[in-house]
Order: C-alpha cells, then structure tokens, then sequence
C-alpha cells in the first residue's frame, strides 16, 4: 500500500508483482552440505552431488573443530556420479580464518569434499555452498 502526503510521491511497502520465470529459476540458494558432520582422522567425507546448471558461480564456506586444518576441495561432474580433473582445492591450516571462496560453475553437478589433517582425532564439520546467477 502506498504512503500519501509526501513532497515526491508515493513510496511502495511490499510487492505482489511476480518476477518472470527466468529470472525466478536463477535466484541464489544456500546448501548445507555438511552439517556437524564427523570426520575420521586423516579421513575424507564428501556432500552429495547438487545440480548447479542454472548458476554462473558458487561460493563455498566450511569450518571445522579445533583448527587442526582441512583439504577443501569443490568437486565438478557433468553426470552427478564421477568427478574430473578440474576440482578445486583449498588447504586451510587452522591458523587463518575458515576458508570460503567463489569460483565459476564447471559442470552440471557440484559437491563439497573435506579432508581432516589431523593424523589422531576426528574432528567435526560443517560446510555450505552459495549458488550464484
């Protein structure tokens, strides 16, 4: 509903115009690919594949327990089965902030791989992907 009695106009609250319907499919969307999932020592855990055709980039976070570090890598596959050679890593050592990095869509499907540096203790994770127009 508009506001009345200003000098320059009406100012609009809300909206019930819908956006078309490409502009609708490429709106950005948040993914929790791990959630406070535990990692074996020295072990890897992987997300599941997520169909990411629709968006340019994806932006990727993670943190894990104790800083002790991870490998972070962001894996592309044009099938949602096998990864290629073109996947993305990060290491993080525990000293610096938790990782997170944009990167530009690959492939038809992306996950999120993590790897515990820690050689005696499983640590927990949590990961996220933002996916971008």
């Amino acid at each position: 509903m508009p506001k009345t009695g200003l000098t320059h106009g009406a100012i609009m609250e809300g909206s019930d115009v819908q956006l078309p319907v490409e502009i609708q499919g490429r709106a950005t969307q948040t993914i929790q690919t791990h959630n406070a999932v535990s990692i074996p020592a020295n072990g890897w855990n992987s997300g599941t594949w997520v169909e990411v055709s629709a968006y340019d980039k994806v932006a990727v976070s993670a943190n894990m327990s104790a800083g002790t570090g991870m490998t972070l890598n962001v894996d592309f596959s044009h099938d949602g089965v096998n990864f290629f050679a073109n996947s993305y890593s990060i290491f993080y050592d525990g000293s610096q902030p938790s990782p997170a990095f944009e990167i530009p869509v690959m492939s038809k499907f992306v996950r999120v791989s993590i790897k515990n540096k820690d050689a005696t203790n499983a640590k927990t994770t949590s990961a996220y992907l933002f996916l971008k127009p």
